[in-house]
């Protein structure tokens, strides 16, 4: 699991336990600084000044709650559209994942946290950063031409 570089990443950790399992999994992440603020995001997400210049977000997040995912959905398309986002969630079902992949976060890590989990995907954030990712710049455009005769 190692980093190119030292990155600047804030967690939001719903749990105290959460935090210091995040904090003891980062130990080995080459100068990566992971500042973990514990709290629902929607008590968090007022003090939007903590998530100012930072190279990746990682929010813990309840799928099944509305509140978190419209929090979620406000911090990953309206006030940081340009900072991947990384989801952790506590037993996310399938569909649960795929919500969040649609609301724009960059991967979501199961819960409980493990090292290597999280090393790719604020790896794989940093890398989708690097190249210009975030927001609906990132988003491709796909046009088909097909011949309008018969045949094939």
């Amino acid at each position: 699991m190692a980093l190119g570089h030292g990155l600047n990443v804030v967690a939001v950790m719903r749990s105290g336990e959460a935090g210091s399992a995040l904090n003891e999994s980062c130990t080995n992440m080459n100068g990566t600084k992971i500042d973990v603020h514990v709290g629902k995001i929607g008590d968090v997400y007022p003090h939007v000044d903590i998530f100012e210049n930072v190279d990746v977000l990682l929010l813990d997040v309840d799928p099944t709650s509305s509140e978190e995912v419209a929090a979620l959905n406000s911090i990953v398309s309206e006030r940081f559209p340009d900072t991947p986002v990384v989801a952790t969630a506590a037993n996310a079902s399938l569909q649960d994942v795929r919500h969040l992949m649609r609301l724009g976060v960059v991967d979501v890590v199961p819960q409980p946290v493990l090292p290597s989990d999280l090393g790719t995907a604020i790896e794989y954030a940093a890398r989708s950063r690097s190249k210009g990712g975030g927001g609906d710049s990132s988003r491709g455009k796909i046009v088909s031409f097909l011949k309008a005769g018969g045949g094939v």
